[in-house]
């Protein structure tokens, strides 16, 4: 069986006018028929099948052949790179190109913990303010806490922010989170612990979360609902 939900397929015409050659085809074709697409010269009857094919890449729908979905539009690419990493020009090389194709399923995650190998990143390259400059590359744009499980969730989860742009997700980190001597310490970005320094991180994460579990328990016998993502990440 052969299924086509909702088949969407544009072209950038003249003076980048975005003209749409397939416009929201469904349907399916049972194992072993004989299906044919008839309709007037230029009607998408060719994208589709070059789509079915895995020769074009539709811009949303879906498709599946014997259950197994091989192409989705609700499918997303996740990438996380360091700030530090955002002053290298290949990176605005790849922003500018996401821009530049709509790559609406994409989605960055930068991790601004505002520091990188020697130094924190506003002394060695200014990169604020970040969001403007993804705005200005053609992206759409969300701040939110880094450690904040249950906010990183639902950002992720309204993504595409706005159809036919890239994604980008400031995520707010302070690096080494949750540990005294580690975090927003710039000579951690490289630096390997001791096995004192292990065990004493440990211990101080695994202090965090026992009180966080204790948290979420009285919350429950108190008939309240515990607040997602309020602890230690």
């Amino acid at each position: 069986m052969l299924e086509v939900k909702s088949l969407v397929k544009h072209y950038t015409g003249e003076r980048a006018t975005r003209v749409r050659a397939v416009d929201d085809v469904s349907f399916s074709v049972p194992q072993g028929a004989l299906f044919t697409l008839l309709g007037p010269s230029g009607c998408g009857k060719t994208t589709t099948l070059r789509s079915i094919a895995g020769l074009e890449r539709p811009d949303a729908g879906e498709i599946a052949y014997a259950g197994r979905v091989v192409y989705s539009s609700a499918r997303r690419t996740f990438v996380l790179c360091g700030d530090g990493e955002l002053q290298e020009g290949s990176m605005w090389e790849a922003a500018m190109a996401a821009g530049h194709f709509g790559l609406d399923r994409l989605v960055l995650i930068v991790d601004r913990n505002g520091l990188q190998q020697g130094d924190v990143t506003e002394r060695t390259m200014r990169l604020d303010p970040l969001a403007d400059r993804f705005t200005a590359f053609g992206w759409s744009v969300r701040d939110v806490d880094g450690h904040d499980h249950a906010a990183l969730l639902e950002v992720f989860g309204s993504t595409p922010f706005e159809a036919g742009k890239p994604n980008c997700v400031i995520a707010r980190t302070h690096k080494g989170h949750g540990v005294s001597f580690i975090s927003d310490q710039v000579a951690w970005h490289h630096h390997v612990p001791n096995e004192e320094e292990y065990q004493q991180a440990r211990s101080e994460l695994e202090a965090q979360l026992e009180a966080e579990l204790e948290t979420e328990l009285e919350s429950e016998l108190a008939g309240e609902q515990p607040v997602p993502g309020a602890g230690p990440a």
